[in-house]
């Protein structure tokens, strides 16, 4: 017997310990004096104490010495992006925007729209992907851009569609939109309640009001804070859920207490329907600032909260775009497959067929899966399990220096790790829920 590679250990007050292994995702409590004995190799251990050593192997601390666990987890995660159960359409309604964020990494496209000829091939496609899975239980409808609620009339269409196409499959829908939230309106939430969907909206705020409103106003220069949250009021109301991203950098990090201000009249019993994500803008490099501490003030007041790079379970939950269950439709009918990159005829992947097919013209999802190699790093990472290596993407974008490709240090597995047992033991749910 050995030790799994994938074990931490982290001290807490009152003389208790914390194992965790990121392979098994399990926990051990244990009282401090026994950890010199993880000092011993595991089979005297087993003599001095039994128990200690009989609940290591039950947490997967302590595992048979012919198991390679590095490439357990390859196939872990292959087997992951390669699910047949789910399926996630995203789809861009258009590149056109109502607000123009300087950190946004798009081109935006006046006046793109989806044709009447686009819309039957996106329809045709949905179809296809319905009747041609048959071990699928779930559709994932995500709606991307640009602003997608600026032409809501043909995302209402692409909406009724889908839902007439699961129901008669008996296939759950779920309905994802990443918007600024500027223009929602009543109508909108009319037609969700009204026709029973479970939509998720992701609305995005710039700190508090007063950097809000430097960098994100629409035409004529009109102030967009107040009327995002009045949206997000409006969402909640409605039993809506809504994960509030707020995007900060260095200057902009202080101010966000005063977005919790702002929510807090949200009754206790619907804050679960309010997740807050926090998210550095990436062309912001400071990382002078604790944002665990960040994170804690708004779990104090009842509200979910993440960070990407403490709340990781890329492995077990790969990204989206990894997935071979996923695609990108762009309003022309071009085919992508990660959103966080423009929408260039450089990054396109594959187009879509008047039959509704894929026609690609890169490497198949199937290729980019069975292709993906984690850096070396990862090979002795005590944390791969939850990270993965990073997502294909990145990595096709870096050279393997040997450094971690997210750039985690011990410092910061630790807080991962000490957020995972929040997660587990205070909040009685998986991270990633």
């Amino acid at each position: 017997m050995k030790y799994s590679i994938y074990n931490s250990i982290q001290g807490t007050t009152g003389g208790t310990s914390i194992l965790y292994n990121a392979g098994s995702d399990n926990f051990v409590l244990f009282n401090s004096k026994l950890q010199p004995l993880l000092n011993k190799i595991p089979d005297a251990l087993a003599k001095e104490n039994t128990d200690f050593y009989k609940e290591l192997v039950s947490a997967g601390a302590i595992i048979s010495d012919e198991i390679d666990e590095y490439n357990q987890q390859l196939i872990k995660a292959i087997e992951a992006k390669s699910q047949e159960e789910s399926f996630e359409i995203m789809i861009n309604p258009t590149l056109d925007c109502n607000l123009h964020c300087w950190y946004c990494y798009e081109n935006h496209i006046k006046d793109s729209i989806i044709s009447p000829s686009t819309l039957v091939k996106i329809k045709n496609f949905i179809n296809n992907t319905i009747s041609h899975k048959p071990r699928l239980k779930t559709i994932t409808l995500s709606f991307f851009g640009g602003e997608p609620l600026i032409n809501f009339d043909i995302v209402s269409q692409i909406i009724t569609f889908t839902n007439d196409a699961c129901e008669r499959k008996k296939i759950e829908l779920n309905i994802v939109f990443t918007s600024n939230g500027v223009l929602l309106n009543n109508e909108m939430v009319s037609f969700f309640t009204k026709n029973d969907l479970s939509v998720t909206f992701q609305i995005t705020l710039d700190g508090g009001r007063e950097y809000h409103n430097k960098v994100r106003f629409s035409q004529g220069n009109v102030p967009t804070y107040d009327a995002i949250i009045e949206n997000i009021h409006l969402l909640v109301l409605h039993k809506i859920s809504v994960i509030l991203r707020i995007n900060f950098t260095k200057d902009s990090f202080e101010s966000i207490p005063s977005i919790l201000e702002v929510i807090m009249d949200i009754p206790i019993e619907d804050r679960d329907f309010i997740k807050i994500d926090l998210q550095q803008v990436w062309q912001d490099k400071d990382d002078s600032f604790d944002i665990t501490v960040m994170m804690d003030t708004f779990k104090q007041n009842g509200f979910e909260v993440s960070s990407p790079l403490i709340c990781i379970d890329n492995l077990r939950y790969p990204c989206y775009a990894d997935k071979l269950n996923q695609m990108l439709i762009n309003y022309n009918g071009d085919v992508y497959k990660c959103s966080a990159r423009d929408f260039t005829p450089q990054n396109k992947k594959g187009v879509l067929t008047d039959r509704g097919e894929v026609l690609w013209t890169d490497v198949s999802p199937q290729i980019m899966i069975q292709q993906f190699h984690p850096k070396e790093a990862c090979k002795t990472c005590n944390i791969f399990p939850l990270c993965g290596g990073g997502c294909i993407q990145k990595n096709s974008e870096v050279k393997d220096t040997g450094d971690c490709v997210l750039g985690i240090d011990e410092e910061l597995k630790k807080e991962i790790i000490l957020n995972r047992f929040y997660c587990y033991f205070v909040k009685n749910h998986q991270c990633n829920e």
